[in-house]
């Protein structure tokens, strides 16, 4: 019995040694750990050191590539970004997991953001996104709301407004647990919607971020949301609405000052008291923002409250100061302006060093291609050599089946040659409705564009400068949304309801308030409903052309959209002189181009597109106008 019981106690104890080593190598791995996250913004080399131990000690190829992605970013955070770019890829490599990748995927995105690099940043988020296509995996809408602010910090306002809206999607599913990341979509939608001109979606969507990061209490995300809703209600020229939120602003310094976001509240309280015709209250708000901009060497800033104090100085009677402020505004524009250039050069410099590397790489890979053929080549002569001499009874059976073998080859080479030829043909076929479809979206803008100019002509040539500069300006503005309808193929009802406003009143202004408008949306849903852009447009410009012509009353449009069944219906109406009337007229045989052009784009987004004219009549049987009925049917 005792040598039994000594086997048992040596088992025994052997046992808990493996245990004990196992608890102190993870007790040291937690302490280790939490090293690494103390240091990593008061000493992120040491972080680095402790992350490459841990990478390279670590057993299994999950543990190593965390600990390698950690690598990454403490030199991230130690500003080393092509390190920590180097360390994401190792990570990468060394893992299967799709949430893990598209998160070092995104990590480089960032560094190339950093590094103002921002077309390869855009590649590797979209590697990110292609990781999680398939999933509503919350890490998927932070991706897109990255790319909304890559895309409206560009200035690709319609790109960021549509990762916007994916990203809101994603993130609205996991509220609760993603509620601070939806602010940050909202807030990045609504500035793209503001570089679109938009600002009632801009308010909309930065009203419920600012509602957001009231909620999570994020000081700075609540000062970046008042700010965009004081931009916004500044743009409309809707003061009131302005001031309490100056006021919210300025409570939220109260609880945690920072010279950086008093100096911009500055600067929105300069503007505030200069619209509201409190000139000397605005100058010494813009000096006070002016310290600031100084003592933090904002130069953006400075430019900026130069121009804003060479205004006051201008309203103020003090035209020696307005001339020393524009002046300085002009230099230091033109100043930065070089340094753009200058950061445009390196970044040319920078993705030309890249494409080297990467060509190096391309050849050093295609030398070893070539190398591995050759032995494979080498091996299958050595074989067939081999096979020569132990089958020579074979022969005609190997013969036969080479044969089969290479009829094989040439069946399935005959087929993917019939194959490509078809997808070649419907890419082609694809590629030419396309074409067709964007020509003819293409040529309504010049129509319209050509009638506007011909006005501005009648405006100069009649002398009316005044008239002539605000029709430009309204022009402008209108001519910015139509070229951003431009780059799409669809936008939502209430931005085609938007642009539609604006051109009512651009013509209103045109025709010298020779007709009044309405505009009622029935929707309720708006935002979600797509169709093609400028789609009403045509019909709007027929009524005001044809049917207000020739009428000693004041005309009237109305515009209302509502729903009923699977269609969506535009529903246009005036009570001009009517189309029989009109056929009088000595211009009405030439047949609208625009109205002609959107008729084919109906029919072409689906057939059962429609447009329908009725006359309207009064009780006494006499004309009272037309209605246009455009009927689209909704996916």
């Amino acid at each position: 019995m005792k040598p039994i019981i000594r086997k048992i106690l040596f088992r025994t104890s052997l046992l808990l040694s493996v245990i004990t080593n196992w608890i102190n190598f993870y007790s040291q791995s937690e302490n280790l750990e939490q090293l690494y996250s103390d240091s990593l913004f008061t000493n992120p080399t040491y972080s680095q050191e402790i992350a490459l131990q841990m990478s390279q000690s670590s057993a299994s190829d999950s543990l190593k590539s965390e600990w390698l992605k950690k690598v990454g970013i403490a030199y991230y955070y130690g500003a080393d970004l092509d390190a920590a770019t180097d360390y994401y890829k190792q990570a990468i490599s060394k893992s299967k997991d799709p949430i893990f990748i598209a998160k070092c995927y995104s990590n480089i995105g960032v560094c190339f953001v950093e590094k103002h690099n921002y077309d390869s940043a855009i590649v590797y988020y979209n590697k990110a996104v292609g990781q999680l296509t398939e999933t509503n995996h919350p890490f998927l809408g932070i991706i897109h709301t990255n790319l909304s602010k890559l895309y409206g910090d560009l200035e690709v306002y319609q790109k960021g407004v549509d990762h916007g809206k994916n990203a809101v999607y994603i993130l609205s599913q996991n509220k609760s647990t993603h509620l601070s990341s939806l602010g940050n979509a909202y807030l990045n939608l609504g500035a793209c919607y503001a570089g679109q001109d938009l600002q009632d979606s801009s308010i909309k969507y930065n009203g419920l971020a600012k509602k957001i990061f009231n909620e999570t209490n994020q000081w700075s995300l609540q000062i970046a949301s008042i700010r965009n809703l004081i931009k916004a209600f500044d743009i409309k020229e809707e003061q009131d609405s302005v001031s309490p939120l100056l006021q919210q602003y300025k409570n939220l310094l109260k609880t945690q000052p920072s010279d950086y976001y008093e100096m911009f509240f500055h600067q929105a309280n300069g503007i505030y008291l200069y619209k509201t015709n409190h000139f000397d209250q605005a100058k010494i708000a813009y000096e006070k923002a002016l310290i600031l901009a100084n003592e933090l060497d904002n130069t953006v800033l400075i430019k900026d409250l130069q121009q804003n104090l060479a205004l006051v100085y201008k309203k103020m009677g003090d035209y020696e100061q307005a001339y020393k402020s524009i002046t300085y505004y002009h230099q230091l524009n033109d100043s930065l302006e070089h340094i753009k250039t200058g950061l445009k050069i390196l970044e040319v410099e920078e993705k030309f060093q890249n494409a080297k590397k990467d060509k190096e790489i391309a050849i050093l890979n295609k030398d070893i291609e070539i190398a591995a053929k050759n032995t494979k080549l080498q091996q299958l002569e050595i074989a067939d050599q081999n096979q020569k001499i132990a089958n020579r009874n074979l022969m005609i059976v190997s013969i036969t089946l080479a044969g089969l073998v290479i009829l094989s080859f040439v069946w399935i080479i005959l087929k993917r040659r019939e194959l490509r030829i078809k997808t070649n043909w419907l890419t082609s076929e694809n590629e030419r409705l396309k074409t067709e479809r964007k020509l003819l979206q293409s040529q309504m803008n010049p129509h319209f564009i050509f009638n506007t100019l011909n006005s501005i002509q009648r405006f100069i040539l009649e002398n009316d400068t005044k008239s002539a500069t605000t029709y430009m300006g309204k022009f402008g503005k209108l001519l910015r949304k139509i070229l951003d309808f431009t780059r799409t193929d669809s936008v939502t009802l209430s931005e085609e309801l938007s642009v539609l406003e604006s051109y009512l009143g651009f013509e209103k202004l045109r025709f010298n308030d020779k007709f009044s408008y309405s505009i009622e949306d029935q929707t309720d849903a708006s935002d979600d409903i797509e169709l093609p852009p400028l789609i009403t447009q045509p019909f709007v410009e027929n009524a005001i052309l044809h049917g207000f012509k020739e009428i000693d009353y004041i005309g009237k449009v109305n515009v209302t959209a509502k729903i009923e069944g699977a269609h969506l219906y535009l529903i246009i109406t005036d009570n001009g002189i009517g189309r029989e009337q009109a056929k009088l007229n000595s211009d009405f045989d030439r047949k609208s181009h625009g109205i002609e052009i959107t008729m084919q784009r109906l029919k072409s987004e689906h057939h059962l597109n429609e447009v329908i004219y009725e006359d309207l009549f009064d009780s006494t049987k006499e004309t009272s106008g037309t209605k246009v009925t455009i009927k689209i049917y909704l996916d």
